[in-house]
């Protein structure tokens, strides 16, 4: 299945993607270029590249397929997500939040789950 890439990405310099409006048309999501922890046919789960300050073992649980929007998931998706978030919850692993596109503060305008391990 192919993916779309992201539009708009809001931190494109620290991707080293020089854009003059700056913007870039990579997602991370799409294209990931950290190691990817997890990969099932639906989703990816990636290392946060820029984790909040003081925690450890943040990642991103992403859908593939190119979506802003909670309403925008299958059925199967949903599934498989909470299927995802589960194990790592279970792996004391805390939901921090949620993004979304229509977020003025979002920098990534790809769904994504926030996921941080409690020390």
């Amino acid at each position: 299945m192919r993916r779309e890439p992201c539009i708009l990405y809001r931190r494109a310099y620290a991707y080293n993607i020089d854009d003059t409006d700056g913007f870039s048309k990579k997602c991370p999501f799409c294209e990931p270029t950290e190691e990817i922890i997890e990969e099932s046919d639906l989703f990816i789960v990636l290392p946060n590249k820029f984790p909040y300050p003081r925690t450890e073992n943040h990642i991103l649980v992403c859908p593939k397929r190119h979506i802003k929007d909670w309403m925008e998931l299958t059925t199967e998706e949903l599934v498989e997500m909470r299927n995802i978030m589960s194990k790592y919850m279970k792996d004391d692993y805390t939901l921090l939040g949620r993004e979304f596109a229509h977020n003025k503060d979002s920098s990534v305008h790809h769904l994504h789950v926030h996921l941080i391990k409690q020390s």
